[in-house]
């Protein structure tokens, strides 16, 4: 007998910031297609960027978001009383912690998939290195089918497309530069970026800059020396628009391509369907690098070192122009 089509499916995590919450929406597109009728629940044990930030564009994925679900804060949680959060005819736990898994196992459930015990994909095939393989692994084992992975750019709200259109408007080509990142172990020295955005200048593409609240000091550094840099997220048609991520999603949308160290803004620009040249220092793209339709990966490791200062200029320059040349 054919198992029965799940009508119930609670997916757990233990939290998503926006660089995985922007990535992960690429499984929750294919999620839906897999299951289009049934009621679908995200649960956290911190907070996640569906609930707000990203809650705009996830909100046709997803039914009911739950955060701080009671499960995973601790290994203590064990003790306490299942918090009620319904009851599943498929649970998905994309984490692989065994406590937490222990403990999401007690929510009532008909069938239970984790990551901690995921060993293949498949048809037996290895499950691959970056972060969305292994969710896709788990939806896999869940069909038993293949699940394409789209990904097209994000449907924003419509106040947000209209404004970058009048903050950039026309035709030109534009290359967005996010400068920033969490930490500065991370960042590509600022140097560098002005000079990759003069050269883009001096070869008739405009320079558009993504700045975060810790980048407004860097501001008036690149306006003395990147002449012409635009920075539209300050433009007034933004004035009365969702503040946040998403507006530099919809700046990113309106560009060529865009270059960006492993953070968040690299996400933002891969979730825009621009071309993404990233950067990595010290941490994996294997395992983080934006997902992006058309990409490229520059490491420090692959020029010398560990340190972001380690990639030079002119393997950034030329990875930039294969990815602005390269056909679509």
């Amino acid at each position: 007998m054919a198992e029965a089509v799940p009508r119930r499916i609670g997916v757990f995590s233990h939290q998503e910031v926006i660089g995985d919450g922007l990535y992960k929406i690429v499984f929750l597109r294919a999620l839906r297609r897999a299951f289009p009728a049934a009621e679908l629940t995200w649960m956290t044990t911190q907070d996640t960027v569906f609930a707000r930030t990203l809650a705009p564009v996830t909100a046709p994925l997803l039914d009911r978001v739950v955060e701080h679900c009671g499960i995973g804060a601790t290994p203590a949680d064990f003790l306490r009383r299942t918090p009620d959060l319904g009851r599943f005819d498929l649970l998905i736990d994309t984490q692989a912690l065994l406590w937490r898994t222990l403990q999401l196992w007690r929510v009532p459930h008909r069938r239970f998939l984790s990551a901690a015990f995921l060993r293949r994909g498949l048809g037996g095939a290895a499950v691959g290195p970056h972060s969305l393989d292994r969710l896709f692994a788990l939806l896999e084992a869940a069909t038993g089918t293949r699940a394409a992975r789209d990904l097209s750019p994000l449907a924003l709200p419509p106040e947000l497309i209209a404004a970058a259109e009048a903050a950039l408007p026309g035709g030109a080509s534009r290359i967005a530069f996010a400068p920033g990142a969490g930490g500065v172990v991370k960042c590509w020295p600022l140097d560098r970026f002005i000079a990759l955005a003069r050269l883009q200048a001096e070869r008739g593409r405009q320079p558009v800059f993504l700045l975060g609240p810790q980048e407004a000091d860097w501001r008036a550094q690149i306006v003395a020396e990147v002449p012409g840099a635009l920075f539209p997220e300050e433009h007034p048609a933004f004035a009365n628009t969702l503040r946040g991520p998403l507006r530099a999603v919809a700046v990113a949308s309106r560009c060529a391509a865009g270059v960006a160290n492993d953070a968040g803004p690299g996400h933002m620009i891969a979730a825009s369907g621009a071309p993404l040249l990233s950067l990595f220092g010290p941490t994996s793209p294997a395992k983080f690098r934006p997902v992006a339709a058309r990409s490229a990966v520059l490491r420090a490791q692959d020029h010398g070192g560990r340190e972001m200062a380690a990639i030079p200029l002119e393997a950034a320059a030329a990875a930039l122009e294969t990815l602005l040349t390269a056909e679509g």
